[in-house]
């Protein structure tokens, strides 16, 4: 009995040490997740820190990291040279990351808050089946104007043409979203995969440059602050960032009747993750509503969760009633019209695509005169050489 009481006790001992083990071993897994800025809320943001949180919640740590735009992500991922587990690509690097066999297909039993998520943000083209990305935050690209100046209503994309507003215009600093205004404009597809379409939407920045004041990202809500420009696209969700915005009642923001781009923010688990399981649930915990609230507070965007997206969007004037139909998410372009759009791009923000006849005759003139400028200093300086040696 005595031998049957300490095999007992050493059996029970053993499967203590197993329990702590793998508790140990659990407390110890680390998520390595690359997210875009400061797109969450922190303690600095003064909100709920929403990766301390999940910590506290599951004991599961997170090392946060961030990148300044998608193509420095891409680049990073496709490279090989990083290990992440959860990634927050926007719409068309979903696709791309997709064609890539880079993403992890999702097991929902581990994202039961996946219910949550606002319909709109489902079943897209390029995962119809939602089997590779979770909705994170989303917002849409619409016209801020100054109402002192701007004195249009139903305001469209045609407006950043309008002469009325030379150089009081300021457009996006990227290839992309200049080119899918220019192509709203003329009601084509911001996804075209005619050529035709993309030289035209260039034609048209062409035709815009001398009416923008600049291309610039940072310093759009000053240039509106400070009137020195009453028109700027620009991303919904950044006027919440900006007190000096929100209290400035002249300052408005519309979205265009033609049409605009949805942007989407998704949520991935990259093929190569060890944690796959954890990853899902900080996945579903970024979808509860108190999570969603506070990085919706943080950002300025919407996020996916239904319940506070549609609040959020009731209480914003340009966006309570208009048609969602009429929103469209970027898609991977083919390298032939991304190669294309660069072209164009350097171009447009040269002010020109080449030199013209005038131009050059100009430059040929302006040569001709230092040239004769030069052989008219040498003749002087010669005769003057000349006159001092008769004059010996």
């Amino acid at each position: 009995m005595k031998k049957i009481i300490n095999v007992s006790f050493f059996i029970l001992f053993l499967a203590c040490l197993f329990f702590l083990f793998y508790k140990k071993k659990d407390d110890e897994i680390t998520l390595n997740v690359y997210n875009s800025g400061d797109f969450i809320s922190t303690l600095s943001s003064g909100g709920l820190d929403v990766n301390d949180l999940f910590t506290k919640k599951t004991g599961i740590k997170v090392n946060y990291t961030t990148f300044q735009s998608n193509e420095e992500m891409l680049a990073k991922i496709l490279g090989g040279g990083a290990s992440y587990d959860v990634i927050f690509p926007s719409d068309y690097v979903v696709e791309k990351l997709i064609k890539e066999n880079m993403l992890e297909e999702l097991n929902f039993e581990n994202i039961p808050n996946h219910k949550l998520i606002n319909p709109i943000l489902k079943n897209f083209e390029f995962d119809p089946e939602n089997k590779f990305a979770v909705p994170y935050l989303f917002g849409f690209v619409g016209i801020f104007y100054n109402n002192k100046f701007v004195k249009e209503n139903n305001i469209d994309w045609d407006i950043l043409w309008n002469k009325n507003y030379t150089k009081k215009i300021i457009m996006f600093d990227n290839p992309r979203d200049d080119l899918a205004i220019a192509l709203l404009k003329n009601k084509k597809s911001i996804n075209s995969n005619n050529k035709n379409d993309w030289i035209l939407a260039a034609e048209e920045l062409k035709n815009q440059r001398e009416l923008v004041q600049s291309y610039m990202t940072d310093q759009v809500f000053d240039k509106l602050l400070g009137e020195e420009a009453y028109l700027a696209p620009f991303y919904y969700g950044h006027a919440a960032q900006s007190e000096s915005l929100r209290n400035n009642k002249n300052i408005k923001f519309t979205i265009p009747k033609s049409g605009t781009n949805k942007f989407v923010d998704f949520a991935c688990i990259l093929k190569n993750s060890k944690h796959k399981t954890e990853a899902e649930k900080y996945i579903n915990f970024l979808l509860t509503e108190e999570v969603s609230r506070a990085n919706a507070n943080a950002t300025g965007y919407l996020p996916a969760n239904k319940n506070i997206s549609e609040q959020l969007m009731s209480e914003s004037e340009a966006l309570r009633s208009y048609d969602m139909k009429k929103t469209y998410v970027y898609r991977d372009l083919s390298p032939e019209i991304s190669k294309l759009n660069d072209e164009s791009w350097v171009s447009v923000r040269a002010g020109e695509e080449n030199l013209d006849f005038c131009n050059i005759v100009l430059i040929f003139i302006f040569c001709l005169l230092i040239i004769l400028n030069v052989i008219i200093f040498f003749r002087k300086f010669k005769n003057n050489r000349e006159c001092a040696t008769c004059s010996r």
